[in-house]
C-alpha cells in the first residue's frame, strides 16, 4: 500500500493556536500503526519545526519505504535526510499509478514550476499539502491561480490526522474531476 501524509509539523507549538488539537502529534503517530513492511510512505513536506534529529527517529522506525518531498519548513540538505532515515528525498516527483500521471509536491504546482512549461499540462493529478484545509494561504494569488480539477490538496486536519491511502486520494480526485466536468456524480 502507498500511504501519504503531509504537514505533520511535529514540535510546532504555535500550530495549536491555529486550530490543531493539543494531541495532534500523538494522533499522527498512532496512525502510523497502519503501515506494514513493504508499504511506502510519501511525506509531502513540513515534517517538524525544530528537533529534526528527534523526529527523524519516528520515521526511521517505520517498516516501509520512506519518500520525503521537502516542504518549506524542511531546511536540511537531502544528504542529511538520507542519513536520517529517508530512502528518497526530493522537491517533487512524478509517478504513473493505475494509469494516472501524478505529480507529488508540497505546494501546488504552477506553470512556472516546470523548467519546460509545455510539461505543465502533462499530469492527471497534482497531490500536494501546504494548505492545511483552511484559509491559511487563500490570499496568495500564486496558489489561488493554479486550482483546477486536477489539484488534490491533502490536509491532516480534514482526515482526523490519519494517513491517506493513495487509492482513496485518487478516487476523491476522480470524483472531483467528474463533478467539475459535469460527468457522473456518483
Amino acid at each position: 500500500m502507498i500511504y501519504l501524509t503531509t504537514d505533520t509539523h511535529f514540535g510546532h507549538k504555535k500550530i495549536i493556536e491555529y486550530g490543531r488539537p493539543k494531541n495532534y502529534g500523538e494522533r499522527i503517530v498512532h496512525g502510523f500503526n497502519a503501515i506494514k513492511e513493504g508499504d511506502t510512505l510519501i511525506h509531502l513536506g513540513d515534517i517538524c519545526i525544530g528537533q529534526d534529529e528527534f523526529w527523524s527517529y519516528i520515521f526511521r522506525a517505520l517498516p516501509c519505504n520512506r519518500i520525503l518531498v521537502r516542504g518549506n519548513h524542511d531546511h536540511k540538505s537531502a544528504e542529511w535526510y538520507l542519513t536520517h532515515g529517508w530512502h528518497s528525498v526530493c522537491d517533487s516527483f512524478q509517478m504513473i499509478y493505475e494509469g494516472k500521471n501524478i505529480v507529488f509536491s508540497h505546494c501546488p504546482v504552477t506553470p512556472d514550476y516546470w523548467f519546460n512549461k509545455t510539461h505543465y499540462d502533462r499530469y492527471d493529478f497534482n497531490i500536494h499539502g501546504h494548505l492545511h484545509g483552511n484559509d491559511h494561504r487563500s490570499t496568495d494569488p500564486a496558489i489561488a491561480a493554479v486550482f483546477n480539477d486536477r489539484q488534490i490538496a491533502l490536509a491532516l486536519e480534514d482526515n482526523g490526522y490519519r494517513l491517506f491511502s493513495l487509492p482513496s486520494v485518487l478516487r476523491r480526485g476522480k470524483i472531483k474531476a467528474d463533478h467539475s466536468q459535469g460527468g457522473d456524480k456518483k
